[in-house]
């Protein structure tokens, strides 16, 4: 199952639905690189924050942006109007083949990504 930013972030604020989803997971987990990024990018966060969740990521399989998803990522910011982090995103499960653990509708438009609303 790949996890949208979102996901990592209700988890980071201590929401126990997806702590518990996270956990229970009997799923290979994995994430965009571009969610390393996200979940990164916050400028008010401290070192311990940042050592935190740093740790957090390295239970997910990171999925590197290579040329093959960012031309796909980038004809679904075309198609679907996408902001170009969720095309990367939504590209990756579709290579990949995996369902998108999301709380972002803005995912349902895409076809053939299958979506699981958090």
């Amino acid at each position: 199952m790949l996890c949208d930013t979102n996901i990592l972030i209700a988890y980071l604020n201590g929401e126990q639905g997806i702590a518990h989803m996270l956990h229970d997971s009997k799923k290979q987990l994995y994430i965009s690189a571009i969610t390393v990024i996200e979940v990164l990018a916050f400028p008010k966060l401290s070192k311990q924050e940042i050592d935190i969740i740093q740790a957090f990521l390295q239970s997910f399989e990171i999925v590197d942006l290579d040329t093959k998803l960012a031309l796909d990522a980038a004809f679904l910011c075309r198609r679907y109007k996408l902001k170009a982090p969720d095309s990367i995103i939504a590209a990756t499960g579709l290579i990949l083949g995996i369902p998108l653990a999301t709380r972002d509708k803005a995912f349902k438009k895409v076809k053939n990504l299958e979506v699981m609303e958090m």
